[in-house]
């Protein structure tokens, strides 16, 4: 009997020890708990390279360069490059609607009439098939160069003919976006990756304002976006052509990268004090065009569905840019 009692001592020992070291584990956890969630005022990276403002970076994460992308993620039991469905569910998931659905293979060099946009801004899409190439494309003068290998989404206003260089056979398909009309004073590209932009945000809720600026490079770095005049964050969308692959970083973090060789499509963030998004170009850039635009961040994710175009309206030199509301600088230091 002696030894069952100090053998049962023993066990209720040790289970006695096996709670303790529990219940000192959940307090712990509990005072961190109460430590993050005490204050949401203070920030969380004592150095102000977390997020500027709660879920501003994600839906500027999801900006990118028309044409990119496409190839990304498993493709199980199918071709290893992006082909016309793939082609198909990029476009509109930006908002474009089906003007031409793709055809039968044609041989490569080859040229698109434009008749189906006239009037109109969109698409001419090229998809090379398995054993053809599309180096690139030119309409009226500007150039658009592949960014996943194989398909070339070449932006077009009006009726301009689109010639398709390359070899072997591609596949083409026409895509119109709603609501965008010619502007001669931008190149096609850009009018067309604002109006993206209003798609892709619009499924988090964002809208921009109708007024945009030009921006510049200088020495491979975008110049300085004006600062909301009563302080705290401003979220931007650029677009540009001319300064080669675009990179972006906050605070020395990375939090934005273009795959595109000519072109870019990204978002920005303007706080206070210098504290903002910084984006940089591979090259300075020759007859580079960038155009800016805020947007207005309201909460909550609205129902993923294409928006309504918002048409750009470019001020001059001097022109006061209207502003939304700006937004709490939650990681300033």
């Amino acid at each position: 009997m002696a030894r069952g009692e100090s053998e049962a001592k023993q066990s209720h020992g040790a289970a006695v020890a096996i709670w303790s070291v529990f219940g000192v584990a959940c307090l712990a956890v509990a005072w961190v708990v109460v430590r993050v969630t005490a204050d949401p005022e203070v920030p969380d990276d004592p150095f102000g390279t977390s997020e500027p403002h709660p879920g501003i970076e994600g839906p500027l994460r999801g900006l990118s360069a028309r044409g990119c992308g496409l190839a990304s993620g498993p493709r199980m039991g199918g071709p290893a490059m992006p082909g016309p469905v793939d082609a198909k569910a990029h476009l509109e998931r930006r908002g474009y609607v089906e003007a031409v659905s793709f055809g039968e293979p044609q041989t490569l060099p080859l040229i698109v009439p434009g008749d189906e946009l006239e009037g109109a801004c969109g698409v001419v899409a090229a998809v090379a098939t398995t054993s053809g190439f599309v180096e690139r494309t030119d309409v009226d003068g500007q150039t658009t160069l592949p960014c996943d290998h194989g398909v070339i989404l070449t932006p077009v206003c009006g009726n301009e003919d689109v010639a398709i260089q390359g070899y072997g056979e591609a596949r083409v398909g026409i895509y119109m976006m709603p609501g965008v009309l010619p502007d001669d004073s931008l190149p096609p590209d850009v009018v067309l990756a604002h109006a993206e932009a209003v798609t892709l945000l619009g499924a988090s809720g964002w809208t921009p304002v109708p007024e945009a600026i030009h921006g510049s490079f200088t020495g491979g770095r975008l110049d300085d976006l004006p600062e909301h005049p009563s302080g705290g964050c401003v979220a931007y969308v650029v677009a540009g052509l001319g300064v080669g692959h675009v990179h972006g970083s906050w605070m020395g973090r990375m939090v934005g990268q273009g795959n595109a060789p000519d072109r870019f499509l990204t978002g920005a963030v303007v706080c206070e004090h210098s504290r903002r998004t910084e984006i940089t170009g591979a090259v300075p850039g020759t007859g580079q065009v960038i155009v800016a635009r805020p947007y207005r961040v309201e909460g909550g994710p609205s129902v993923p569905a294409a928006r309504a175009a918002v048409p750009l309206t470019m001020l001059g030199a001097g022109d006061r840019l209207p502003m939304p509301p700006s937004l709490d600088d939650r990681g300033a230091p």
